[in-house]
């Protein structure tokens, strides 16, 4: 996946505009993965939690480990996080 979207040019171009205080609930990488992911499938915040939580293969993709990260409560927007 990496030679057809370069996550990390991606990430390095993202990260010049978030500002240095805020912090997000993931690495930006991870943000960006989740970005995509809600693009590509048309879903809403809470559906993308949801798919979280049920398909491992989106939280693989995404580079999250239930026994590392904790997903976000439901009034976070994932969008607004990364823009």
């Amino acid at each position: 996946m990496e030679a057809v979207l370069p996550f990390s040019a991606l990430v390095k171009l993202m990260e010049v505009s978030i500002p240095p205080r805020r912090k997000a609930a993931y690495e930006p990488e991870t943000m960006l993965r989740l970005h995509l992911m809600q693009s590509w499938w048309s879903l809403r915040d809470d559906a993308m939690e949801d798919a979280l939580i049920d398909s491992s293969a989106i939280r693989c993709f995404a580079g999250i480990d239930f026994a590392k990260n904790n997903i976000p409560a439901p009034p976070l927007s994932w969008r607004s996080t990364i823009l």
